[in-house]
């Protein structure tokens, strides 16, 4: 296999918010030297969007390998954070054809079944992944896209493909640092981390809402003891 090239492609639909998400990423991978290319995706006129979002991730695959037929692509979503060189990473998986990062299902190593043996269900995650210039590994990404059609998210349906056989790709597991874990729970070192804009969005309203419950419960109790 010839390697060319060490790319990280991402992308984004062209509202401010993901805009400067796609941006902050940019200056990002500049500042470690590492080569990129984010794509903007406009969101289809009439297209039902939750449906065509399952399909987004294999879809780049298949566009970033048409347009870039020699690299080596990682796939990043664009509120990732990397804060060091990614060389070592692109060097790890060069002889598999997909490498995907794993996470545990159960979200922590101590949750115990009931004969108090440790839970442990890993699933692949669709925020990063890495695709090599391989006939195989588009095949890969074809089945992805066609698993996609009947599948409630891109992860499902990923794990479909993976654990079909169906394709016989080399599959490969990115390494823990590289994972792109939440921030808060990423491992000591971690070089790429993940922030969830929308997990963002979710806690900001949970704090407003409870505020707001706060105020209404301190004014309700306040009226009551005065009748």
């Amino acid at each position: 296999m010839v390697l060319t090239k060490r790319l990280v492609v991402g992308w984004h639909t062209p509202d401010a918010k993901y805009t400067a998400l796609a941006d902050t990423m940019r200056a990002q991978l500049d500042a470690v030297g590492q080569a990129h290319h984010v794509y903007t995706i406009e969101k289809p006129p009439g297209a039902d969007w939750q449906r065509t979002i399952v399909e987004i991730r294999p879809r780049l695959v298949l566009r970033a390998m048409d347009d870039h037929p020699d690299a080596q692509i990682l796939f990043l979503d664009t509120d990732v954070y990397v804060t060091a060189s990614l060389d070592p990473l692109f060097e790890h998986l060069r002889r598999c054809d997909v490498a995907f990062a794993f996470y545990n299902a159960f979200g922590t190593p101590r949750a115990q079944d009931h004969r108090g043996r440790t839970k442990s269900r890993l699933h692949p995650t669709g925020r990063i992944h890495l695709f090599n210039p391989t006939a195989v590994a588009r095949e890969f990404a074809a089945r992805w896209i066609e698993e996609c059609k009947n599948a409630r998210t891109e992860e499902v349906a990923l794990t479909n493909v993976i654990c079909s056989g169906a394709i016989p790709a080399n599959i490969a597991s990115i390494p823990l640092i590289y994972a792109a874990y939440e921030i808060d729970r990423a491992p000591e070192g971690a070089i790429i981390t993940h922030e969830s804009v929308h997990l963002k969005e979710i806690t900001t309203k949970d704090k407003v809402g409870k505020k707001i419950r706060g105020l209404v419960n301190s004014v309700t109790s306040r009226l009551g003891k005065k009748h």
